[in-house]
């Protein structure tokens, strides 16, 4: 049980670093001084459809990693 809660806190402060770090890039595109917070990569693709006729299946993944 004590493990779990471990796990659980590790990934309750990634979520928040990530919530905290996406909050920073915001308010660094309107600062000029923090304007370097903001710069980030784009990748990923676009939706894939793969169609089964009885089962479709759409994937897509994108990410938008920034220095904040």
């Amino acid at each position: 049980m004590e493990k779990f809660k471990k796990i659980l806190l590790y990934i309750l402060v990634y979520v928040v670093a990530l919530a905290v770090g996406g909050v920073l890039a915001a308010i660094g595109e309107k600062i000029t001084a923090l304007g370097f917070l903001s710069t980030a990569v784009d990748w990923g693709f676009d939706k894939i459809d793969l169609d089964l006729k009885v089962l479709t299946l759409s994937i897509a993944l994108r990410l938008n990693i920034s220095v904040g």
